[in-house]
């Protein structure tokens, strides 16, 4: 993590971005190719039932970005794995490179919306910073959120 506005090309306050940004954000760091994180999400068995009947959606959200005219990039993934942890379906937001933010430094929301896959016991999320130019990782992170929510038919 690092400060809005610390090194030269970090997104300041008033760079594009989240409104209720905090004082930090996700990036990916000084001379690393690929760095990332990981965290898993244990769904409570109560909502398998409404999981199982596709009554379960989710909204997958963040702000990614980078800085100026750099390609540096930020995937962010869900994983929904059954109780085995195998694999029921994975979805990833769309990259925000330097032609999706018109060569700005700053940070873009993108979002997925969808059924939760009817099994689901775990969800991992996971947060990859690709270097494309330059020195330092400039892909940037702030605001992930997954929610999940239920509905009767």
């Amino acid at each position: 993590m690092i400060y809005y506005g610390g090194p030269d090309g970090v997104p300041t306050a008033d760079s594009p971005g989240p409104s209720d940004r905090g004082s930090q954000l996700f990036a990916g760091g000084t001379e690393n190719i690929r760095s990332g994180i990981e965290q898993s999400v244990s769904v409570d068995p109560s909502w398998q039932q409404a999981i199982s009947q596709g009554f379960v959606r989710f909204t997958f959200s963040a702000f990614l970005g980078g800085y100026l005219d750099q390609d540096d990039y930020a995937v962010a993934t869900l994983t929904f794995t059954d109780a085995n942890y195998q694999p029921l379906g994975v979805v990833n937001l769309p990259t925000v490179k330097s032609r999706e933010r018109n060569g700005q430094t700053g940070l873009w929301p993108v979002q997925a919306d969808d059924y939760v896959p009817s099994g689901t016991a775990f969800v991992f999320v996971d947060l990859n910073f690709y270097l494309e130019a330059g020195g330092y990782n400039d892909a940037y992170a702030d605001n992930i959120e997954l929610t999940l929510s239920d509905y009767a038919p």
